[in-house]
């Protein structure tokens, strides 16, 4: 079985902090994806 990663949005805040570059409108999308 998978393991599940519950994230919240503290994380979300986290990983656009941490972005080399600007957030686009489907940034998550695109975190879940990689």
């Amino acid at each position: 079985m998978n393991s599940v990663i519950l994230t919240d949005g503290g994380m979300g805040q986290e990983l656009v902090r941490r972005s080399s570059s600007d957030p686009t409108p489907l940034w998550s999308a695109r975190v879940l994806i990689v």
